[in-house]
């Protein structure tokens, strides 16, 4: 009997308490239309979203991926948090595991929804990337 409870109250926390930022199927799509070459426009740090000013912000002073430097972009997520991993180009190593140059946190008291998590993402990348052709 007691273990039976203990079954229940696994499979409900499992069931009912995950929340997901963005679902496995639509980060692989994001991922998949993300698989192109890019060029960092901006000397590129660790930043995060301040959501009460809907803006991103520096949370180290040593840059990441330096200006013009190529790069693939990856959006890796969890339960709790998002970040966008980057890749430079060049670098051929197999122990070479990218750079984090964005991370996400919801805070508690905010509601958000998959499309607006988007958008903010898309943003970054906007905003500190080019598409080369």
């Amino acid at each position: 009997m007691k273990k039976n409870l203990i079954f229940f109250f696994i499979i409900y926390f499992i069931l009912f308490c995950k929340s997901s930022l963005v679902k496995k199927q639509e980060l692989e799509q994001w991922n998949q239309s993300l698989q192109k070459e890019y060029i960092a426009i901006n000397d590129l740090y660790l930043y995060e979203y301040d959501f009460q000013n809907e803006r991103f912000i520096p949370v180290s002073d040593s840059v990441i991926i330096k200006k013009n430097t190529k790069v693939s972009i990856q959006i890796e997520a969890v339960d709790d948090w998002l970040r966008i991993r980057v890749f430079d180009v060049k670098n051929t190593k197999n122990e070479y595991f990218g750079d984090v140059v964005f991370y996400l946190t919801i805070p508690e008291n905010i509601k958000i929804e998959t499309p607006q998590i988007k958008k903010i993402i898309d943003n970054f990348i906007t905003l500190n990337f080019r598409e080369i052709n």
